[in-house]
């Protein structure tokens, strides 16, 4: 208080501290959902390439037998 008198915020000051306010719970919502699609994301690349190795072995394996059949 200055000279007795109290300040209040103006509307202006309000609407700034409340969008304020939102965006950083905004920006934590985001944070955390980027986080965690990131992590399901690193774990299907993982998926991923195991199953493509996967492929690859049966892949081989098909063309060792079909060679076994020729012959």
């Amino acid at each position: 208080m200055r000279g007795g008198l109290a300040r209040f915020a103006t509307p202006s000051e309000n609407s700034v501290s409340c969008c304020t306010s939102l965006n950083a719970e905004n920006y934590s919502q985001l944070l955390q959902a980027f986080k965690e699609t990131h992590e399901e994301a690193n774990r299907l690349a993982l998926l991923n390439n195991c199953l493509k190795g996967m492929n690859n072995w049966l892949e081989n394996r098909v063309k060792t037998l079909e060679e076994e059949l020729e012959n």
